[in-house]
């Protein structure tokens, strides 16, 4: 009875402790690369709670159902303990096989969609230094979900888009009566007018040359997506 018990024992405990160390993937490494702060050799298992950074070099993490992320030089992901994969710093492309391809960036959730005929999806996403973040699709579509769900934002082929670090807020802003609804860049007294009325304000036009008055961030031309790939 007590042999047949242990047996049983065995059997339950064996699979779960396989299940909890099991790999997210692999790292393929092309110079040099760590996870969680040592270095590895390529072929290195990466595991839930890891971190992978890249020096000079890229490399290439190797996930299930034929996805992978290309990681930029000079950049690190973190490993979530379901095994989600976050863009810390730095530059990586996504890229997947017939297989949705779901990642974090900033406060961002990218869902990634291979395209309808090629099956395939290829999308380069740069985290700035600053939380915004780059998306540049090449093939399929980037679905990207702030995390209070309050803006979507779409990244398709030929489309890139740059998200901010933080969401804006879905509902309207009214400005101050009697305010401007701009300021101006330079010296001299111009008119704008504002939500409610219209005020005085210092500059040429009542034009921000920075960015526009209803707070939506302005275009980026110039990506400089992955010039090493």
């Amino acid at each position: 009875m007590k042999l047949a018990m242990r047996s049983l024992v065995l059997l339950v405990v064996i699979p779960c402790l396989i299940a909890a160390t099991a790999p997210t993937g692999s790292l393929t490494t092309f110079g040099d690369a760590s996870v969680s702060g040592v270095n590895v050799q390529s072929g290195t298992a990466v595991f839930p709670g890891d971190t992978i950074s890249t020096g000079s070099s890229n490399a290439r993490f190797n996930l299930s159902n034929g996805r992978s992320l290309q990681i930029g030089p000079n950049s690190s992901l973190r490993i979530s303990q379901d095994s989600v994969v976050e863009i810390v710093t730095g530059m990586s492309r996504m890229q997947a096989k017939s297989q949705p391809f779901v990642m974090l960036a900033s406060n961002w959730r990218l869902t990634g969609q291979p395209d309808g005929k090629s099956g395939f999806l290829a999308a380069d996403v740069l985290r700035q230094p600053s939380g915004e973040v780059s998306l540049n699709v090449t093939s399929g579509k980037v679905i990207a979900s702030s995390n209070r769900g309050n803006v979507v934002m779409i990244a398709e082929a030929g489309r890139p888009v740059m998200l901010p670090s933080a969401a804006p807020s879905s509902g309207p802003s009214d400005p101050p009566a009697g305010a401007g609804g701009g300021a101006g860049g330079g010296q001299g007294g111009g008119n704008a007018q504002g939500g409610s009325g219209s005020g005085n304000t210092t500059g040429g036009n009542g034009n921000n040359g920075g960015s526009n008055n209803n707070g939506v961030p302005g275009q980026v031309n110039n990506y400089g997506f992955f010039p090493f790939w």
